[in-house]
């Protein structure tokens, strides 16, 4: 079992009384993500040691171009909704930027809904966001807005 924890502290991310400390004062986000609220760490470091860990790539979005036909393929609500952005094929595999390598269930989702194979990539979150409106534009924006509401209402209904 993958164990986030022990992840970061073997490569220096972390130490394990920083890891206490960030758990103790975000107890509801994942290690990783407390760490990083915390001011302990950064969302860079965290996805490089991830890709590093997982055997996965870090890539850093202003070097990669994003093919318009690609992104077309993937409603603009679901890129919003997981912030997940498809930029090139790659061996029969759409190429995709997330920033966070563990949520298979958008990844599957994704691949469900445009019936391509996905190989994920890491990239910043709020790289990817940007991103995502520049290619998506003013359209894009409004989607996103319709999604923000939305997750709202959800919340109200479930308080």
């Amino acid at each position: 079992m993958l164990n986030l924890s022990e992840i970061l502290i073997s490569h220096g991310i972390a130490s394990p009384q920083e890891i206490q400390s960030a758990g103790e004062r975000f107890p509801d986000r994942r290690i990783d993500v407390a760490l990083i609220e915390a001011g302990q760490t950064t969302e860079e470091s965290v996805l490089q040691t991830f890709a590093n860990s997982l055997g996965m790539e870090y890539v850093e979005l202003k070097d990669i171009p994003s093919e318009r036909e690609v992104l077309a393929q993937f409603p603009a609500r679901e890129i919003f909704r997981y912030t997940i952005l498809p930029l090139h094929r790659n061996n029969g595999k759409v190429v995709v930027a997330t920033h966070d390598p563990f949520d298979l269930d958008a990844l599957d989702e994704l691949s469900a809904i445009s019936g391509l194979r996905l190989e994920p990539v890491l990239a910043r979150r709020e790289d990817i966001s940007r991103h995502i409106k520049e290619r998506l534009g003013l359209g894009g924006d409004t989607i996103n807005e319709l999604m923000a509401r939305r997750s709202e209402s959800e919340i109200e209904l479930l308080q």
